[in-house]
C-alpha cells in the first residue's frame, strides 16, 4: 500500500481512494471548505446531502465511503470526521490518519 499527502486538488487528483476530513456540523446549513465545495459541485452534490441526511456529521471517526460516477479522477471518495475543529490536536490527527489509511 502507498499513502500520499498531499494538497492538490481533489478535483485533479487521480488515487484509488480520496480520503476528505471534515469537520462536525450539526446545523441545518452545510458550509463546505472551498475544495471540498468544488469536489460536491463535481459530484453533483452528494457531499452535502449526506449532510442534509444526517447520514453523516464529521463526528471524530465517522466514515462514509461514496462512490463518485462521473466529475472526479477517483473511484471512491473516503469522508473522515475530524469532530469540532477547536478539538483538533495531534492525537487525533494520529488517530484519524490511521483512520484513512485503513479505509
Amino acid at each position: 500500500m502507498r499513502v500520499i499527502l498531499d494538497t492538490q486538488s481533489p478535483l485533479t487528483t487521480a488515487v484509488d481512494l480520496l480520503a476528505v476530513p471534515l469537520a462536525q456540523n450539526d446545523s441545518k446549513k452545510i458550509q463546505l471548505p472551498s475544495r471540498v465545495a468544488a469536489l460536491d459541485r463535481a459530484m453533483g452534490g452528494r457531499i452535502a446531502s449526506v449532510f442534509a441526511s444526517g447520514d453523516f456529521r464529521g463526528k471524530t471517526g465517522e466514515t462514509l465511503l461514496l462512490y463518485p460516477e462521473d466529475g472526479v479522477r477517483t473511484p471512491r471518495v473516503l469522508l473522515i470526521g475530524i469532530g469540532k475543529p477547536a478539538e483538533l490536536d495531534a492525537e487525533r490527527l494520529r488517530c484519524l490518519a490511521g483512520t484513512a489509511v485503513s479505509g
